[in-house]
């Protein structure tokens, strides 16, 4: 079984590669599409207590091989496909390190960070990177250079690019909540608006959306007890409304036109389906538990990650589809195990037919048709990295 798995994981195709297609048995090839260029935050794991480091030094083609083929990570080294870049990239071994990594179809690339990035946000040319120093790093995608470095003062929970382009906002968590306001072009902060706070709350504020016109943030405020959506005036700064939803709630999104606002409750295992217009919860449609983070199709539906292992499908009316991500895996010493993935984040491709997802606790990344609602591609695991944060961008 040990000896099948990997063959199939490393079969290459035309038009593709063949990949275990662990959602419910067959195979499966990789998007033949471009999916785009996708950046994903590489945190490092959290000290094991074994005395096992990380590895220092990670090679572009041993990387690109796990990701492209699918296969596991004791079958593939010292394995690489033609015309590969093999150009090692050393990685800060500091617990409070980590890198980013830009993946596309053609080639795999890094940049290293002084600490552990988080949040991502792409606006143009641009990535903003949250990290756990709690400062927000601007690069420049082309080259990976750092544009800037800019201190939040806090902890960032979130990045939101405003439609336009012009501006990126930070959810700030600290004692004094609120958004902080970075202008693109000159990679600056140019705002401060303070947040709301709820009755025992010691700086819950969790996540951030921002309308088409750039007018309205819509921000995410918990408690230990309860659960708000605030609707907040980017220009005088004042707060608009309130919307009670449920408990702890963790991620926003926006619908593209505006008019419909989804917040996962992370306490509640449900989704509140909020009406802009007047801030109200339409609907709360229940999911499966612990969900995180949201994106919002061209359509209006959104897609939800549960740190329990799924992601779930949802719209106005309820749930549309649940699509698990947990599948088996080989351990070194041929032992069959479930692994549980842990999705984060989450983010469509520019065609919105593709869905990447972060598997946190798995050190994997998925790849769902949003056409078909499945499970298209799971890459290898890389226990020893923490993929987090996801952008897609052209």
């Amino acid at each position: 079984m040990r000896r099948a798995a990997l063959a199939v994981g490393m079969l290459l195709l035309a038009g593709g590669v063949a990949v275990a297609d662990w959602s419910g048995g067959g195979s499966s090839a990789f998007p033949a599409t471009p999916l785009g260029h996708i950046y994903v935050s590489m945190a490092p794991p959290p000290q094991s207590g074994r005395g096992i480091p990380p590895p220092p030094v990670y090679s572009r083609a041993y990387i690109q091989a796990l990701m492209f083929n699918g296969g596991n990570v004791w079958g593939i080294i010292g394995k690489q496909r033609p015309g590969l870049d093999v150009s090692p990239v050393q990685l800060p071994l500091s617990p409070r390190g980590g890198a980013v990594m830009r993946w596309s179809r053609e080639r795999a690339d890094f940049a290293a960070a002084s600490a552990a990035p988080y949040w991502l946000a792409l606006s143009g040319s641009r990535l903003f990177v949250s990290d756990s120093a709690g400062d927000v790093e601007i690069h420049d995608t082309s080259s990976y250079a750092l544009l800037a470095s800019l201190p939040s003062g806090g902890v960032v929970t979130d990045l939101a690019a405003s439609a336009d382009g012009r501006y990126v906002f930070a959810a700030d968590s600290a004692r004094h909540p609120g958004l902080m306001v970075m202008d693109v072009a000159s990679s600056r902060a140019v705002r401060w608006i303070d947040t709301p706070r709820l009755p025992g709350d010691t700086g819950g504020l969790s996540a951030v959306a921002i309308s088409p016109d750039c007018r309205t943030a819509y921000v995410a405020v918990s408690s230990q007890v309860a659960g708000e959506v605030a609707a907040i005036d980017t220009v005088s700064k004042a707060v608009l409304k309130i919307c009670p939803v449920g408990r702890m709630p963790m991620g926003l999104g926006l619908s593209p036109d505006g008019r419909t606002l989804y917040c996962t409750n992370g306490a509640g295992g449900s989704v509140s389906v909020i009406d802009t217009s007047t801030l109200t919860e339409l609907k709360r449609v229940a999911v499966d538990p612990a969900p995180l983070r949201a994106a919002v199709a061209a359509d209006g539906s959104a897609y939800v990650t549960c740190r329990s292992g799924s992601v779930c499908h949802v719209d106005s009316t309820g749930l549309r589809a649940r699509i698990s991500l947990e599948r088996p895996t080989v351990s070194p010493f041929g032992l069959n195990h479930p692994v549980p993935p842990g999705p984060t984040a989450l983010a469509l491709t520019p065609d919105g037919a593709h869905l990447v997802v972060s598997n946190t606790a798995a050190g994997s990344l998925s790849v769902i048709d949003t056409t078909r609602d499945q499970l298209e591609y799971t890459t290898s695991d890389q226990l020893m990295c923490r993929p987090f944060g996801v952008v897609v961008g052209p």
